[in-house]
């Protein structure tokens, strides 16, 4: 098998699928995760209020709303379209035009093993964080491809973990490479309010990159049965 390309060089194509698709990913991708920005943007703002003098305090009430709703409806858009945001992803790696509707109706089918996998991969990381960090991030690395796996080659959770954990031993470093772009990405966000933004224009445009790594690595990966629905 020929070398992964760079993670870098990932942000071109990746750029240009998003860009190719933009209402889908602005609606699936980059909405859910602006409306999360809003409310902790609000967060600051009411923090900041909160050290001012109370008659400052009074003048602001009325204009600084609260960021629970905004919370609330990024987290649960999140999760609702969490399935139709790995499904975007891979067809336009593939190349595809992918519409909003198509999107959601065609991963449907894969919404309960989506959420069931995102679950448990949470839990393990949570459970490996506790125990010692280097587990948690061994788990982070080994299924970081599963929802691929699982909507490419329509394969049960565990049959999607198995061909992430193989695909992740032996190109453990591709992998991590587009982990650690995104966590470069993260960087802006010491800058207040424009650097929350600056990272989810940076993110979305990226968030192809893992498909496209899952797309290089699966065509040499041990073939897994699919999974009958």
């Amino acid at each position: 098998m020929a070398k992964p390309i760079g993670a870098f060089q990932l942000f071109i194509p990746s750029k240009e699928a998003v860009l190719n698709n933009f209402l889908s990913f602005l609606t699936i991708v980059f909405i859910p995760s602006f409306l999360i920005l809003i409310a902790e943007t609000m967060n600051i703002a009411n923090f900041l209020a909160s050290n001012l003098t109370l008659i400052e305090q009074l003048s602001l009430k009325n204009s600084l709303p609260g960021s629970r709703p905004y919370y609330i409806l990024g987290a649960l858009f999140s999760v609702l379209l969490l399935p139709s945001r790995y499904y975007l992803q891979l067809q336009v790696a593939k190349g595809k035009i992918v519409g909003l509707i198509e999107a959601v109706s065609d991963s449907l089918k894969y919404f309960w093993r989506i959420i069931g996998f995102n679950f448990l991969f949470a839990l393990f990381i949570f459970l490996g964080l506790i125990a010692f960090i280097v587990p948690g991030l061994i788990v982070l690395r080994r299924y970081f491809l599963t929802p691929y796996f699982l909507i490419d080659q329509n394969l049960s959770v565990k049959e999607a973990m198995s061909a992430s954990a193989q695909a992740s031993i032996l190109h453990s470093k591709a992998i991590w490479g587009v982990i650690g772009v995104s966590v470069l990405f993260s960087v802006f966000n010491i800058v207040p309010v424009w650097g929350g933004l600056a990272v989810l224009i940076l993110t979305t445009l990226y968030s192809c990159a893992p498909a496209l790594r899952y797309l290089e690595l699966s065509k040499h990966a041990i073939k897994i049965k699919k999974h009958k629905v």
